[in-house]
């Protein structure tokens, strides 16, 4: 009996050792890169890609804004000159990526959880080019640890201007399967964009069709998706197909249009869905 004792205790602490490490490896999304990990499903991500041909997916520049995106926008560092997108879920609050609000990231683009001074972000919900029908300064950052979200506040009442999107259920955005159709609308940069749009003003927003892949096997949620996503996409909403806002671009494959590797061509991207304890941070630090 004390023999099977002890070896239960050897086996228990091998299980709790192996577990801390499987832990630590798949946490910390933001700092890590997780989703390019065997474990977090990356190969068959990969595969699935693959299946679902490059011509099904849609990207269109938008010369109308309508009022149901209205609250998307430019979210500037005036400081650093460098931009990503932002959206607005409510009176007060965007959301955005960690990395478009990290101080000094787009000088040396190292992830710190350490935000830049509100003065220095500027947010221009439906920019049009040189149209900018509205500018709304920052009141203060909530970077969420662990995933590239962040939750930002503005001083003004954006809802008197735009209309905030809407944040899906939570068990909708669980059951969400392979080739589920999902949108984003964002402001790549034009130079990545190819040369169908190589004469497109700067600052133009731009609608993608794709589809939803799966889950990443990680402590985060996550997802892998199919769509096209350049730089100036990072912080654009995720939309099922009843335009509710499923999870936020965090980063693409092919960011920068060099169809450098079979993810590139294929263009595989991932996302941070609003699930879990992403969810809980937004919904306790939105007003």
């Amino acid at each position: 009996m004390v023999k099977i004792a002890k070896c239960f205790s050897v086996f228990l602490f091998i299980f709790i050792i192996s577990l801390t490490f499987s832990n630590t490896l798949n946490a910390e999304s933001y700092l890590n890169r997780t989703v390019n990990e065997r474990s977090a499903g990356i190969m068959e991500a990969q595969e699935l890609v693959q299946q679902i041909n490059n011509n099904e997916l849609s990207f269109t520049r938008l010369d109308k804004i309508n009022t149901n995106i209205s609250g998307v926008g430019i979210l500037s560092n005036t400081k650093n000159k460098v931009y990503g997108t932002a959206f607005v879920i409510d009176d007060h609050t965007l959301l955005t990526n960690n990395h478009v609000v990290e101080k000094g990231f787009g000088v040396v683009n190292k992830a710190m959880y350490d935000p830049e001074s509100p003065s220095n972000l500027k947010f221009m919900p439906s920019r049009d080019a040189n149209n900018i029908p509205y500018s709304f300064t920052i009141k203060d950052i909530k970077m969420i640890k662990g995933v590239d979200v962040a939750v930002v506040h503005t001083n003004e009442k954006v809802t008197d201007k735009v209309t905030p999107l809407k944040i899906a259920n939570e068990q909708n955005i669980k059951d969400m399967k392979l080739r589920d159709k999902i949108t984003t609308y964002g402001y790549p940069s034009k130079e990545y964009l190819g040369n169908d749009f190589i004469n497109d003003s700067r600052y133009k927003m731009y609608k993608s069709d794709g589809f939803y892949l799966l889950k990443v096997n990680s402590d985060d949620p996550q997802f892998y998706s199919k769509m096209i996503i350049r730089m100036g996409n990072s912080g654009s909403p995720i939309l099922n197909s009843n335009n509710e806002v499923v999870g936020i671009n965090s980063g693409g494959m092919n960011n920068t249009n060099a169809n450098a590797t079979v993810r590139a061509k294929n263009e595989l991207a991932y996302v941070f869905s609003f699930t879990d304890y992403v969810r809980k941070e937004i919904l306790d630090n939105s007003y």
